[in-house]
């Protein structure tokens, strides 16, 4: 940062993000899109299996994975060697770099691998005009239907969908609190943002309450909610009761995912639904052995 920006803008420091790597390929991209992320060690322990589930169950949606930390091109070199060749499929890479940064603490380390997708995510629906799905990278496409489920949620005029285990927006909060805490309600491994200004807005609000980046004063790190317990799911509840409150909401749909069994995703049982994103307690690692 030169002296003339730090005089113009004496909190820039507060404001820095880490160095983002779009593809070009992406620019003006109209296929719907799922966005994974994670370090080199998630990238082979799941990111990889995701992918092969990827490459059996979709053949229109288009995967990009963010690599944090590790190269774009070592990133295709692992692929390359365990996956069989196939045309037509739509898998990308996107790059962060925390290194960018200088140096920060481990803890700082793990809180930006946890929610950089969203800030990647809004890149990218800043450069295409792609409906997209932010998802967890320890998860598994499991059912060739899953193109005709993103389609159908396309069409269904959502803008903003919530992964949730109880319908939170559909019933009283005081309802939903005797399910669960309303953080944990949420689910941050699924988020789906339509290609319109209303998903759009949503992945913003999402953004800056998570690193707060718009604040003429902004607070200190450690105050920043992407530091906090649970700072994604209170990210994306702030954001779907803020726009549920906007008094000009009927102009769009906000939906909670995942906690019916109709829908696309599941995060408890792997047979229903087309894509599983299963909690740490129920995950089986034996399901993401590439060679099974």
């Amino acid at each position: 940062m030169d002296a003339k920006t730090s005089a113009i803008d004496r909190y820039a420091n507060r404001r820095q993000m880490p160095r983002v790597v779009i593809p070009e390929v992406l620019k003006n991209n109209s296929s719907p899109i799922v966005l994974v992320s994670g370090n080199l060690d998630y990238y082979v322990r799941y990111g990889l299996p995701l992918i092969k589930s990827f490459t059996q169950n979709s053949t229109e949606t288009a995967l990009i994975v963010n690599c944090v930390d590790f190269s774009i091109g070592l990133a295709t070199s692992l692929l390359n060697k365990h996956r069989e060749k196939k045309k037509n499929l739509k898998i990308y890479f996107s790059k962060t770099q925390l290194s960018s940064l200088g140096a920060i603490s481990q803890e700082r380390k793990v809180c930006y691998l946890k929610t950089i997708r969203y800030y990647v995510g809004l890149k990218i629906m800043e450069l295409s005009q792609s409906n997209l799905i932010i998802a967890d990278i320890d998860a598994l496409f499991t059912r060739p239907t899953f193109d005709r489920d993103f389609k159908n949620l396309i069409t269904s005029n959502v803008s903003f969908g919530v992964g949730s285990t109880y319908d939170f927006l559909g019933n009283s909060l005081f309802e939903s609190r005797q399910q669960n805490y309303l953080w944990r309600t949420v689910k941050a491994g699924f988020t789906y943002f339509a290609a319109d200004h209303c998903g759009l807005q949503a992945l913003k609000l999402i953004v800056q309450s998570l690193y707060n980046l718009d604040d003429k004063i902004p607070p200190t790190d450690e105050l920043k909610l992407y530091r906090a317990y649970y700072g994604d799911q209170l990210a994306i509840l702030f954001t779907a009761l803020e726009l549920c409150s906007a008094s000009t909401h009927n102009s769009f749909t906000i939906q909670c995912l995942g906690c019916s069994t109709n829908d696309m995703i599941s995060f408890n049982e792997r047979d229903q639904g087309s894509l599983w994103i299963p909690p740490a307690s129920k995950r089986d690692e034996s399901l993401f052995d590439m060679f099974r």
